[in-house]
């Protein structure tokens, strides 16, 4: 079942009950104090549905603000397992032209920079490799 969530104009929010997965989609590009709302709001919802699966969508954001990534990195990811209790796992699907422009530009650290940290990331182009990412990763939790 997929329960929609009250969130601002620009993010489409619902909690995915059958995989237990938090979705967020960015329906335009964003201010960065939108974004910082917008990443607020998921985390109310996450911490409501003990959600630590977040799927990301960005792919109608054309480009990734530098001080906001600063923002995410230093302070609102380590905030994450603290509220939650354990790691989360971050799959943002990107548009391929940005996904290059990260990739290209290290503005963002390569997915295996954030292995054995208290939150991963994985970046993805198709809806289907950052479920089943998710999924891979719910799989090995259950298996500790």
């Amino acid at each position: 079942m997929i329960t929609p969530l009250s969130a601002p104009d620009f993010l489409e929010l619902h909690y995915r009950d059958d995989l237990q997965i938090l979705l967020g989609r960015w329906t335009r590009p964003i201010t960065l104090e939108e974004s910082r709302k917008g990443y607020t709001r998921m985390l109310e919802a996450a911490r409501q549905y003990q959600a630590r699966f977040w799927l990301l969508d960005i792919r109608r954001r054309p480009h990734v603000d530098n001080a906001n990534v600063q923002w995410l990195v230093s302070s609102y990811y380590p905030e994450l397992p603290l509220a939650l209790g354990g790691t989360v796992y971050l799959a943002y699907l990107l548009a391929p032209d940005l996904k290059r422009e990260l990739t290209e530009s290290g503005l963002v650290p390569a997915d295996e920079a954030y292995e054995g940290h208290s939150f991963q990331m994985g970046k993805f182009t198709a809806e289907q490799e950052a479920t089943t990412w998710l999924q891979a990763k719910q799989a090995t939790e259950k298996q500790l």
